[in-house]
């Protein structure tokens, strides 16, 4: 017998939500990215206590040169960008 409540279904636990929504959201991104001839790259870096742990950086699909800073940005910075609301964007 599960040690889980009958109302949590395995696999869809508390935390999840959250994560699996900034996963829909990157892969929505990354698609608007690719529309724009961009390709949204996300840190691989694992351990929250790197510094470019959880950031994403725009490049040209073309020429591979960087579209936001070297430092990366959040997916709120990506969003901005590809949307085109760049009265926010953060100098390189």
């Amino acid at each position: 017998m599960s040690s889980l409540p009958s109302s949590i279904t395995p696999g869809i636990l508390p935390g999840m939500a959250t994560s699996q929504n900034e996963k829909v959201r990157g892969n929505r991104l990354r698609r608007m990215a690719h529309r724009q001839g961009l390709k949204l790259v996300r840190s691989r870096r694992r351990d929250p206590r790197a510094l470019d742990y959880g950031l994403y950086w725009l490049t040209d699909v073309r020429t591979e040169a960087p579209v936001t800073p070297e430092g990366g940005v959040d997916l709120d910075e990506v969003e901005r960008f590809l949307t085109g609301d760049r009265t926010q964007e953060t100098s390189p």
